[in-house]
C-alpha cells in the first residue's frame, strides 16, 4: 500500500473518458417483465436523477439511452424496487440481460469491463449479507452461542474484505474501485476510513482522483473523507506512522442541513472559531435522555469559552424532533439517512451516539464513539 502514490498516476481508466459529446446506450433483455417499465438513473452524491424510460416489449426487449457523462458517473437500471448498479465512463453500449424475479441479483452484463467487475462485488456483497443474517438468525434461536456468531460474522466480512481490496489495490484509478470503496454490509459502510490500514485505501483512490478530477463533487468528497480520516488517526493514535500520504488540509466534511424553522446552517460557518462538537443522534433512541443530559452540563460548563454544539437527528418522526431540538440551546438540524450519500454516510456513522470534536481552525481533532469518554475528552482541550 505504501506504494500507492507511485502507481496511481501510471495507471490510466476512470480517467480516460469523458468530454467527448454523445450518448451511451443501454440494451437488453428481461424475462418474465410482463410489459413493465424499466428506468435508467444517475446516482448523484445527494439525488437519484431519472435520465430515460422505457416499456419493456411483449419479448423483453428494452432500449435506453443517456448523454455521456462529463466525468466518469454511477447510474442504475431501475426495475420496480430493484436495481442494477452501472458504471459509465464513455460513449459505450451495454447490454444487460436478466430475469424479473431475480433483477439485481442474477443478471449478465456485456460491453462494460467496469460493469461486469461492479457486478462480481454486488453479487459478493449479497453472499455476504445473506450469511451474516443467517448466523444472526441462528443466534437468536439459540442454535449459534455469541462467540460464534462473532468469530464467524467477522470472517464473512474480512473475506469481503479481501475480495473487494483486490479490485482497490489493482485499479486505484477505476470506478469499480469508488464502488468497492463504499459497499455497504446491512446499511454500514464496509470499509473504515477511521481505521489506520483502511484509510489508505480512502486515500489511494481519493488522490488519483484529485489528481485528474479537482473540480469534481465526488472527487471532493471523497478526498475530504480520506484527510479527515488520517488526521484523526494521528490525533487520536499521536501515531505519525499513518501519514504515508500526504495530508495537506484536515478540515471536516461541510454539512448544509435544516433547523427546526427551515433554515438551512452550514457547520462551517457554525463552528468558525469555535470548539465545536459535531454530535449524530437520534431523539427516540434509549440512550437519547442521558445523551442530552451529558451534552447539556457540558455546553453550560464551557460556552462561554467557546465551545459549540451541531446536533444532527435521525429521527423520522419530524414532530419529535422538532419539539425536542426547539428545548436545546445548541443547533440542532436533520438528515434523512435513506437519501443516497447521507451525512451519515459520508461521515461513516455506524452506531449512536458518535461525535467528531472539530478545533477552532475547522479541523476534526478526534473522534468519539459513545459517552464514556466524551466528558473527559472534551475538557482536556479546555
Amino acid at each position: 500500500m505504501k506504494n500507492y502514490i507511485i502507481i496511481l498516476l501510471l495507471l490510466g481508466g476512470f480517467l480516460t473518458a469523458c468530454d467527448k459529446q454523445g450518448k451511451f446506450q443501454i440494451t437488453g433483455n428481461i424475462t418474465n417483465a410482463d410489459k413493465q417499465k424499466i428506468y435508467l438513473e444517475q446516482v448523484t452524491l445527494s439525488s437519484i436523477e431519472p435520465v430515460d424510460s422505457a416499456q419493456i416489449d411483449q419479448s423483453g426487449n428494452f432500449a435506453l439511452q443517456g448523454t455521456a457523462p462529463k466525468d466518469p458517473s454511477f447510474f442504475r437500471l431501475r426495475l420496480g424496487d430493484n436495481f442494477i448498479n452501472l458504471g459509465i465512463d464513455s460513449i459505450e453500449h451495454i447490454q444487460i440481460n436478466a430475469d424479473a424475479p431475480t433483477f439485481g441479483q442474477n443478471y449478465e452484463v456485456s460491453g462494460s469491463a467496469v460493469c461486469e467487475e461492479m457486478k462480481q462485488l454486488t453479487l459478493k456483497q449479497i453472499e455476504t449479507e445473506a450469511a451474516i443474517n443467517r448466523l444472526k438468525k441462528e443466534n437468536k434461536s439459540g442454535t449459534l452461542s455469541d462467540s460464534l456468531y462473532y468469530i464467524e460474522a467477522i470472517k464473512a466480512l474480512n473475506d469481503m474484505k479481501k475480495f473487494s481490496k483486490t479490485y482497490i489495490i489493482r485499479q486505484p484509478q477505476s470506478l469499480v474501485a469508488y464502488y468497492a470503496l463504499f459497499q455497504k454490509i446491512n446499511g454500514g459502510i464496509l470499509f473504515d476510513p477511521y481505521d489506520k490500514e483502511e484509510a489508505k485505501l480512502f486515500a489511494a483512490v481519493a488522490n488519483v482522483l484529485n489528481f485528474y478530477y479537482p473540480d469534481n463533487e465526488r472527487t471532493k468528497r471523497l478526498y475530504q473523507l480520506a484527510l479527515e480520516g488520517m488526521a484523526v488517526i494521528k490525533n487520536s493514535a499521536k501515531n505519525d506512522s499513518v501519514s504515508d500520504f500526504p495530508v495537506e488540509n484536515t478540515g471536516m466534511i461541510d454539512i448544509s442541513l435544516p433547523t427546526i424553522d427551515g433554515q438551512k446552517i452550514s457547520l462551517s460557518d457554525y463552528a468558525k472559531g469555535n470548539i465545536t462538537l459535531l454530535d449524530f443522534t437520534g431523539y427516540e433512541l434509549d440512550y437519547s435522555p442521558l445523551h442530552t443530559m451529558l451534552l447539556g452540563e457540558l455546553y453550560e460548563k464551557y460556552k462561554n469559552k467557546g465551545f459549540r454544539i451541531y446536533q444532527i437527528s435521525i429521527d423520522e418522526d419530524e414532530h419529535i424532533w422538532k419539539n425536542k431540538a426547539s428545548k436545546f440551546p445548541w443547533m440542532c438540524v436533520k438528515d434523512d439517512i435513506n437519501t443516497p450519500n447521507s451525512i451519515f454516510t459520508q461521515y461513516n456513522i455506524q452506531g449512536l451516539p458518535t461525535s467528531f470534536l472539530i478545533d477552532r481552525s475547522g479541523n476534526i481533532i478526534q473522534r468519539i464513539d459513545g459517552d464514556k469518554d466524551l466528558e473527559s475528552i472534551i475538557s482536556s482541550y479546555f
